[in-house]
C-alpha cells in the first residue's frame, strides 16, 4: 500500500498567494468604510495570528477563516475538544475581534463555526436515537433537541415525525447545519 506524502502547507500557501492573490474578507477599516476584500498574504497572517492566541488560550483548535457575504461576516472554523457553550462562543469571538483590532487596526466581524459537531450529529443521530428523543418528549411533555444534523440526514429522519400526531418537529439554524427541535403538541 502507497503512504501519501504530507503537504507542507507553507509551500501551498505561496502557490495559492501568487494564483489567488486576493481573497474575500469582510472588515472595517480606520475609517470605518467596509472592506469586501484583502490580500491572501494578509489574511493567512490574521490566520495564523487567530490559532496562535486561541490555541494556546482556549485549548481549541482553528481550522480556517472564511468571509460570508449575506451576513457581512467572517465564519472561523473550529474543533474543540469538548462542546461550547454559546456563551463561551461569544467570549471567544469577543476575544478574537479585539485582538485582531488591536494587532491589525480594523475592525472585524466574526461568527465562530463548530463543524466537528456537525460531524458528531451526522454520525452519532440515528432513527433509534430519534424515536427515544419522541418517547421522552411524549412522556415527560419537555422540549428536546438533537445534534446538528446536515440536510440529508435531516430529510430522512422527517419521515419518522410523520408518524407522532402529538409531537411537533421543527428545524434551527446554527452556525454549523441545523438542529431539530421536538416538542410536544398542546391539544386545545
Amino acid at each position: 500500500m502507497k503512504k501519501m506524502l504530507k503537504l507542507n502547507n507553507k509551500k501551498f500557501y505561496h502557490f495559492f498567494n501568487k494564483v489567488r492573490p486576493n481573497v474575500n474578507f469582510i472588515y472595517r477599516d480606520q475609517d470605518k468604510e467596509l472592506v469586501l476584500f484583502l490580500s491572501n498574504s494578509k489574511r493567512l497572517e490574521i490566520l495564523e495570528f487567530i490559532k496562535k492566541i486561541v490555541e494556546t488560550n482556549f485549548n481549541v483548535k482553528v481550522f480556517s477563516v472564511i468571509a460570508n457575504k449575506k451576513s457581512h461576516t467572517n465564519k472561523i472554523f473550529i474543533k474543540p475538544k469538548t462542546f461550547i457553550l454559546n456563551s463561551k462562543k461569544n467570549t471567544l469571538k469577543k476575544f478574537i475581534e479585539i485582538m485582531c483590532h488591536l494587532k491589525f487596526n480594523i475592525t472585524v466581524n466574526f461568527t465562530i463555526v463548530d463543524y466537528y459537531h456537525l460531524y458528531l450529529g451526522n454520525k452519532l443521530t440515528t432513527e433509534d436515537s430519534i424515536k427515544k428523543l419522541i418517547r421522552t418528549c411524549l412522556t415527560k411533555k419537555e422540549t428536546l433537541y438533537t445534534l446538528p444534523v446536515s440536510k440529508n440526514k435531516r430529510e430522512k429522519l422527517y419521515k419518522l415525525f410523520l408518524g407522532y400526531n402529538l409531537v411537533v418537529w421543527k428545524s434551527l439554524d446554527v452556525d454549523a447545519g441545523k438542529i431539530i427541535k421536538i416538542f410536544f403538541k398542546t391539544v386545545k
